[in-house]
């Protein structure tokens, strides 16, 4: 049964510069991208996107693939796929996901398109190039914002995924890559009709955050920071995100800080997952990331390949895990004795973690001042991550 295209998209943010019902309704135009080389299976096209300068309309390049073999009843679960910076739409993203069953559709974000030899080149009909200013300061002009134009054109696309009669509209998630990924957070607060969402490195309080407070200056010119906070930091939009989240990110990421993650991954009023690792690099990783498509089938279909409950207990000098559910194979307790106030100069340990009748427990001695579980097992062949929250001794989550 299709979702109406005209279902309530925010979730009770007032004031909003995301005008829901104008959005919730926008299937836009799509004609092809016939210059863009691509592997079999995946067409390229363009949709009609808002306004850019002295631009009227804008025409987002993008690219979807579909999976081979027959179509499910319903229609084949969907991906958006929203990449990062100095990143472009993908096609092996856009088939790694197409063969493990789902419609996937990739977007551009900074008006980039791919070329005759899947090069990438400036789309001239585009809207923000990724190294425009308007980025972080338009606060007084926000619907020429890059996050303004990026979350329409995201909205747009599910909107597209919902118009299409191989897609289980109700079974539409989002998977967004750093950048990717701070739309990703944005998004989950403005379009609730979307099942699930996987921020990969991305999240909120950016102005907080030591990589972007230091590379940056000030969000929004001098004065402004409260407004650009309002208008365009995920932590303003994810306390309006009811649908489940995934978390993913290592633990030690030169981008974003595991502080700032965990505090926006607080917002959420909808169920969290994490998987914070003791070892992912900042990139576009797909491959490494399974644990996503085994969270969304945990989220579409219920089914027992992820754990729904997964947090850190103390108790008498030590702290336990507590799972729900017999899959893990390698356990691991990730902590840091590190009082810097930037978390991302905290030097992080791991130890692995025998299994002593189903429990695992580790000593929590003085020193520890930030800790998680790290969990990993095998499924279908590839290695899924799920971990705890972030605590900190004495304060709970962060």
């Amino acid at each position: 049964m299709k979702t109406p295209l005209h279902q309530s998209l925010l979730a009770g943010r007032e004031n909003s510069i995301f005008d829901e019902k104008t959005l919730a309704v926008n299937v836009p135009a799509c004609k092809p991208a016939a210059g863009a080389k691509m592997p079999e299976g995946i067409e390229a096209f363009y949709f009609q996107g808002p306004a850019y300068g002295a631009k009227a309309e804008t025409w987002v390049f993008a690219a979807i693939g579909v999976p081979k073999g027959e179509m499910p009843k319903g229609g084949f679960p969907a991906v958006l796929l929203i990449h990062g910076g100095d990143g472009q739409v993908f096609p092996e993203w856009i088939q790694f996901w197409a063969e493990k069953g789902f419609v996937a559709l990739a977007i551009d974000l900074f008006a980039n398109e791919l070329d005759g030899n899947g090069a990438k080149v400036r789309n001239v009909d585009g809207g923000h190039p990724e190294k425009d200013g308007s980025n972080f300061d338009a606060v007084d002009a926000p619907k020429q914002s890059w996050v303004y134009n990026s979350v329409c054109n995201a909205v747009a696309a599910g909107n597209l995924l919902r118009a299409r009669t191989d897609v289980d509209s109700r079974r539409i998630c989002v998977t967004g890559i750093s950048w990717g990924g701070v739309i990703t957070c944005i998004l989950s607060g403005v379009d609730s009709r979307f099942a699930a969402f996987a921020p990969m490195y991305g999240c909120g309080f950016l102005p907080q955050d030591g990589f972007w407070k230091n590379g940056y200056g000030e969000f929004g010119g001098a004065g402004n920071l409260r407004a650009w906070m309002d208008l365009y930091d995920p932590s303003s939009y994810l306390p309006y995100a009811t649908k489940p989240m995934l978390f993913l990110s290592g633990c030690d990421d030169a981008f974003f800080e595991a502080v700032y993650r965990q505090k926006s991954a607080d917002l959420v009023k909808g169920k969290v997952f994490y998987s914070q690792r003791s070892c992912l690099p900042h990139g576009h990783c797909w491959g490494l990331a399974h644990e996503i498509e085994a969270f969304f089938r945990h989220v579409l279909y219920g089914e027992n390949g992820y754990m729904s409950v997964c947090e850190a207990v103390e108790q008498g000098g030590k702290v336990a895990l507590r799972m729900d559910g017999a899959f893990a194979k390698n356990v691991r307790f990730v902590f840091t004795c590190s009082t810097d106030e930037d978390s991302h100069k905290w030097r992080w340990e791991s130890v692995a973690v025998e299994d002593c009748g189903g429990e695992y427990a580790h000593d929590l001695f003085a020193g520890v001042t930030a800790y998680f579980w790290e969990i990993s097992w095998e499924c279908g062949g590839e290695i899924i991550y799920q971990s705890t929250p972030l605590y900190q001794r004495k304060k709970g989550t962060i």
